[in-house]
């Protein structure tokens, strides 16, 4: 999967996200405390949000990150690793683990897509 396709696919998911929870864009950013010209890049695809800006969205929806991961990676194609970092983050998600851990966790996961995505990219060259 393309770091666009990425983006976009997040972006869907992040706008069915706030329609069930707020009226407009900047009522959703204001919420998550993130700029309303950001937030409205990460619901176009423009950009993806960074570990932080994600803790933010989470806080602001009121909403726990297996949610907001699940809904972005059920269009992934879902492998072990991702799996993996599901299983824990509801182990996390249950006990009072340090906030490190769960960042930790997001960070890897976004390294596990940039991996696939650089890839793929190197396989394409090949070819």
């Amino acid at each position: 999967m393309s770091n666009l396709e990425i983006r976009k696919t997040f972006s869907l998911h992040l706008k069915t996200i706030r329609k069930e929870r707020f009226k407009s864009v900047k009522s959703a950013a204001r919420a998550s405390k993130i700029k309303y010209g950001t937030y409205r890049n990460y619901e176009k695809g423009i950009a993806l949000p960074t570990v932080d800006k994600l803790a933010k969205i989470k806080e602001g929806f009121n909403i726990s990150f297996e949610l907001l991961f699940k809904l972005f990676l059920k269009d992934i194609k879902i492998d072990k690793e991702f799996l993996e970092i599901e299983s824990n983050l509801q182990t996390i998600r249950k006990s009072d683990e340090h906030w490190s851990t769960v960042k930790n966790m997001i960070q890897f996961c976004y390294q596990s897509i940039k991996d696939k995505e650089n890839l793929s990219k190197k396989r394409d060259i090949k070819s």
